[in-house]
């Protein structure tokens, strides 16, 4: 169907309403554009004014004059030394309102590490740039406006730091770390690449030949400037690698009631704590409670560092020290409500307490109040007593024992006490004595020796830390390096204290421990040494019980033959051998006392031998070898023993010269001159050894006859003959042990009785 045809008139009725139409359209549209305009004409100025503003405020820095910089080491003792926040860090931004320069840690070196993850501001009036970019020229002022880039690295020093709340001018809601000037007045910033070398090297660790830690805060702040400390518990642990017992303990700690905080140091692990866990408990790294920080560069374990670092990070002014194997039950915090004055330990009066010493409950600034753990002690044992014991000595704090049903040790070898200590340790890590003896020589050394006690005359270990890249739970984590170091207890004392409180440690705890009656102080530490360890852990040995029989010459001789096997005796069957002098009978009335001074030996001198023990009779010593298993104790008395070709001989004659003779002997030697045999039958004894002890020197000849002398006269002969029943002449024995008849001249020559039978 055909559309109707409009009018003229109608077209151009239509034409003029929708022009209309469209008027009104761009009329709306006109005022959006204007608006629009206006706004962005606006905001340009707006920012362009606020970039001259920073800038401006960066000039005024940058000319700020009011302390040195610090271009060289030159300066560098005078400005560090009066700061109290060091870091190396870049630059994030400003604040909205053009007041604060915000940057981000990259290390700190002086400051708060518990809040080294936060932003740190500075007031732009604060701040003095250290640059040559100081005109007001516009291209200078660019140059000056990209001197900050995230890419750059600055040194800042400043003086206290606070906390101070930017919500509405910066883009977080944690508070931010205020720093404030240094005492000429300034917060000092300079670009990394300006510092001198030697300045960098020093702050990353300071050099051995200073350890005063001439500009480094030694201790925490005073608890009114601790802004960032808050009521609460931490729970604080260090951890080396045993990570199956700590994933245990940890777990019982993140579902106790009360817990505020858990605070992990990982000391040098071989594989890290947080990649454990990752795999073990994710669920723990989870939790927000929970803060772990890495050590590195630490070759062994030490408590009293690691834990006073673990304190020193905390963030709560109630701290539970935790072993890194102390599971608590989930209402421990309920049974234990810590008061001022008050601390809760291990029975820490018990010396040999080595499974409940572990946990401390206490207020940080107690903790701190005597300047933590003593960081001298850098071996296992002591640590935690000597604490306890100056809590309650310096700050008059009251001593509460656990409720022990709501701790408990998770079960794990007590030689992994000593496992990354095995280095010092006295005796090996597996041994049932080791712990308790190490325990005892802290003691000794720290109480005995006259060493200070720690305190407050006393810096720890300063720490540098790191922010390094993202962690598993999406925060940067934080790892700490060493950068002074602090003499241990050892460094402090002489080599004979040393060796005196090791001696005396073993002797403790083989006394009480073993029931063994005490040997001689004045025997070697390793004949101690060797003690605890055949007592420790008899299944590594063979064990003898060694009668030495016959006359004097005979006794000597077997008594050194049976040295000589033992010393080379293959270690998977090593031998700790005791010896039983006994006298007198009717073949010898003396001691071997009466020979030497000092003989080191585990030898007892009694009147009769032990009759509980069937003896074997040993003829030659030779058939020792091939007896005996590990674990075995075997009884043998030995009369004569040696044959005349012994396999040992040159070792035999060794331990004579090295025995130190008696007063009484010492005399005739000195006017007995014997050397040993040469190709011109002439005696020569080695001067470093033999000579200094038994020396002098004579023909051969003279030699057989003193030694057929005394050899004839009746009244010696069951004294120095060997044996009476053998084929070996004595002669013959003496020619081939010079060293023998050499002691055995000098004694018949001083007259000594015990050549004389009765």
């Amino acid at each position: 169907m055909d559309r109707p045809r409009k009018s003229f008139r109608k077209v151009l009725a239509d034409w003029n309403l929708q022009w209309k139409l469209l008027g009104q359209q761009r009329r709306g549209f006109g005022l959006v554009l204007v608006g629009v305009l206006l706004t962005a004409i606006f905001l340009i100025v707006w920012i362009r004014g606020g970039r001259v503003s920073v800038l401006q405020n960066l000039v005024s820095a940058a000319k700020r004059t009011a302390c040195p910089c610090l271009r060289s080491d030159s300066n560098a003792k005078s400005l560090l030394s009066v700061a109290g926040f060091v870091s190396k860090a870049y630059h994030k931004g400003f604040s909205k309102d053009r007041l604060y320069a915000i940057f981000g840690t990259r290390r700190m070196y002086s400051g708060p590490l518990q809040v080294a993850h936060l932003d740190i501001a500075v007031k732009l009036d604060d701040l003095q740039i250290c640059t040559n970019l100081v005109t007001a020229e516009g291209s200078a002022l660019e140059r000056l406006g990209n001197y900050f880039s995230k890419e750059e690295s600055y040194l800042m020093i400043a003086g206290d730091t606070q906390s101070i709340s930017l919500v509405c001018q910066w883009n977080t809601r944690e508070d931010l770390i205020l720093l404030q000037p240094i005492s000429c007045g300034s917060v000092l910033l300079t670009k990394w690449a300006m510092v001198n070398r030697s300045v960098q090297k020093v702050l990353n660790r300071e050099d051995e030949s200073n350890r005063q830690l001439w500009w480094r805060r030694t201790g925490p702040a005073e608890p009114e400037s601790e802004w960032w400390l808050e009521d609460g518990i931490s729970i604080v642990t260090a951890v080396m690698d045993r990570t199956a017992q700590f994933i245990e303990a940890v777990k019982s700690w993140s579902s106790a009631q009360g817990v505020d905080e858990i605070v992990v140091v990982d000391w040098s692990s071989q594989r890290s704590v947080r990649s454990e866990l990752a795999k073990a408990a994710p669920e723990i790294l989870s939790d927000p409670r929970f803060r772990i920080y890495r050590v590195e560069n630490e070759s062994r374990w030490v408590l009293s560092r690691a834990f006073n670092l673990c304190a020193r990070l905390a963030r709560r002014r109630q701290i539970f020290k935790a072993d890194g194997d102390t599971a608590i039950s989930g209402d421990f915090f309920k049974k234990h409500r810590l008061q001022p004055n008050q601390f809760f330990g291990g029975d820490w009066k018990e010396l040999d307490d080595v499974h409940m010493n572990g946990a401390l409950y206490l207020y940080r600034s107690d903790f701190f109040g005597v300047n933590g753990y003593d960081e001298r002690l850098t071996t296992y044992g002591w640590d935690d007593s000597d604490l306890a014991a100056r809590l309650v000595e310096e700050r008059g704090l009251a001593f509460s024992e656990f409720d022990r049903t709501s701790l408990h040790s998770v079960n794990h070898p007590d030689f992994l006490r000593l496992q990354k200590q095995t280095a010092l340790a006295l005796v090996d890590v597996k041994n049932v004595f080791g712990p308790a003896i190490e325990v005892q020589r802290n003691r000794i050394m720290l109480t005995k020796m006259g060493i200070s006690q720690w305190g407050d005359g006393y810096a720890g270990v300063h720490y540098n830390l790191e922010m390094r890249s993202m962690s598993l739970r999406g925060l940067p984590p934080q790892e700490l390096q060493a950068s002074t170091r602090v003499k241990s207890i050892e460094e402090e004392l002489t080599k004979e204290q040393i060796e005196d409180a090791s001696k005396r440690a073993i002797r403790i705890i083989l006394t009480r421990k073993a029931m063994v009656e005490p040997f001689p102080a004045d025997y070697s530490l390793s004949f101690y040494q060797e003690l605890a360890s055949a007592l420790g852990d008899p299944k590594s040995f063979v064990h003898w019980n060694v009668i030495l029989d016959g006359t004097l010459a005979e006794r000597i001789l077997a008594l050194s033959a049976v040295r000589a096997l033992k010393d080379t005796t293959n270690k998977k069957h090593a031998w700790y051998v005791t010896y039983t002098w006994v006298s007198p009978t009717d073949s010898c009335n003396c001691n071997l006392s009466s020979l030497v001074n000092q003989h080191d030996l585990p030898l007892r001198e009694v009147r009769s031998p032990d009759s509980k023990f069937d003896y074997e009779e040993v003829t030659d010593v030779t058939e020792m070898k091939s007896q005996g298993e590990l674990g075995d104790t075997l009884n043998v008395r030995i009369r004569c023993g040696v044959p005349i070709n012994f396999e040992l001989k040159e070792q035999v004659r060794r331990m004579l010269r090295d025995w130190i003779p008696s007063d009484s002997a010492l005399a005739p030697l000195r006017k007995l001159k014997v050397r040993a045999l040469d190709r011109h039958q002439r005696w020569r004894v080695d001067d470093s050894g033999f000579m200094g002890k038994w020396t002098g020197q004579s023909e051969i000849r003279e030699f057989e006859d003193t030694v057929d002398m005394f050899v004839s006269e009746e009244r010696s002969r069951k004294g120095l003959q060997y044996c009476d029943n053998s084929s070996s002449p004595t002669f013959a024995i003496y020619k081939d042990y010079p060293e023998l008849a050499i002691i055995l001249t000098a004694l018949y020559k001083a007259r000594i009785p015990c050549l004389v039978a009765t």
